[in-house]
C-alpha cells in the first residue's frame, strides 16, 4: 500500500482542499480519519469510491488562519487484521502583498508581489492572462528568518488592455 499527499502553501484567510489517496490497497478502506494535533475531524471531508485497489479523501478548509498539520489515517482490512496508514500533510500560511502600478500606454510599470512567512522559499510564477511571463522579473533573495520573499515584475511598452497576475508555488 501507498499513501500520497503534498504539502500546501496557502494564503491568510483563504480556502483549501487538501487530499490523500491510498493506492495499491488490498481492500477497501474501513476507516478514513482526519485529525490535527487539537483532535480528529468530524465534517469537511468526502471520499471517492474505492475503485481499482485506490481511494481518495478530501479535506475541505475553510478561512485558513494559521500554520496546521493535518494527518489522514486510513484503516484497511488484511487477511487477519488491519493495517493503517497515515500521511502528514503541512498546510503553510502565508501573507501575500501584491503592489499595483499605473503606467501610460507604451510606458513601463513596476509591480511585486511580497511573500511573508513561507516556511519553505517559494517560486512566483507571472502570468499576463493565462500565458506565463518568461522574461522581466527578478526574485530579492529569501529571508529564512522571516520567510520572506520578493518578486518583482517590470512590463516595457505597456499595453493598458493587459492584465498582470501571478500565482504562488512552493
Amino acid at each position: 500500500m501507498t499513501l500520497t499527499a503534498s504539502n500546501y502553501l496557502v494564503k491568510v484567510g483563504s480556502n483549501s482542499d487538501i487530499s490523500c489517496v491510498v493506492t495499491n490497497a488490498p481492500n477497501q478502506p474501513s476507516t478514513i480519519t482526519w485529525k490535527t494535533t487539537a483532535g480528529t475531524i468530524n465534517s469537511g471531508f468526502t471520499h471517492t469510491n474505492y475503485a481499482d485497489n485506490s481511494q481518495t479523501t478530501t479535506l475541505s478548509i475553510t478561512s485558513i488562519a494559521a500554520d496546521t498539520v493535518y494527518t489522514c489515517d486510513f484503516v484497511i482490512p488484511t487477511s487477519n487484521s488491519f493495517a493503517t496508514v497515515s500521511k502528514t500533510i503541512t498546510v503553510d500560511t502565508v501573507t501575500l502583498t501584491p503592489t499595483s502600478g499605473t503606467a501610460l500606454s507604451g510606458g513601463s510599470v513596476t509591480v511585486s508581489c511580497q511573500i511573508v512567512g513561507a516556511a519553505l522559499q517559494p517560486t512566483v510564477t507571472w502570468k499576463d492572462g493565462v500565458s506565463t511571463v518568461n522574461s522581466g522579473f527578478s526574485n530579492d533573495p529569501w529571508a529564512l528568518q522571516t520567510g520572506t520573499f520578493l518578486s518583482k515584475l517590470t512590463v516595457f511598452r505597456f499595453d493598458e488592455h493587459k492584465k498582470l497576475h501571478m500565482r504562488v508555488h512552493c
